[in-house]
C-alpha cells in the first residue's frame, strides 16, 4: 500500500534516471529505506519521450533489497541507453520507502 485510503493500493512506484548520453550501466548503488525491494528496469527511448508509464514495456536488468547504507544492484543485460527506472515494488512495512541517494557506474 501506498498512502492511506483504499486508493493509495497500487503496485509500486518509481523513479526514473536519465542520463545526458547514451550510457550501458553495469551496476546501481542506492542508498534508501533498509527492506525496501527495487527493481532496476531500462526504459526503451519511445517509452521514456511519451511518457506513458507503461511498466509492462520496461524489462528488468536487475533487482534486490535495501539494506543499511548503501546497497549495490549488479545489472544484466542492461542496454545502452539515456533512461532507467527505480522501480519500488514492496515497501519496508510499516515504515515507508525512500531513496537518498542512487549512483550508476558503467
Amino acid at each position: 500500500q501506498f498512502g492511506d485510503g483504499p486508493m493509495a493500493l497500487k503496485p509500486g512506484v518509481g523513479v526514473t534516471l536519465t542520463f545526458r548520453v547514451d550510457a550501458t550501466p553495469g551496476s546501481v548503488a542506492i542508498t534508501g529505506s533498509p527492506g525496501a525491494m527495487v527493481q532496476i528496469r531500462s526504459i526503451p527511448a519511445a517509452l521514456a519521450e511519451e511518457g506513458t508509464g507503461d511498466l509492462g514495456a520496461t524489462t528488468v536488468v536487475g533487482e534486490g533489497r535495501l539494506g543499511t547504507g548503501e546497497t549495490t544492484i549488479e545489472l544484466t543485460g542492461a542496454p545502452k541507453s539515456r533512461h532507467l527506472l527505480i522501480w519500488v515494488g514492496e515497501l519496508p512495512m510499516p515504515q515507508p520507502a525512500s531513496i537518498a541517494e542512487v549512483t550508476v557506474q558503467r
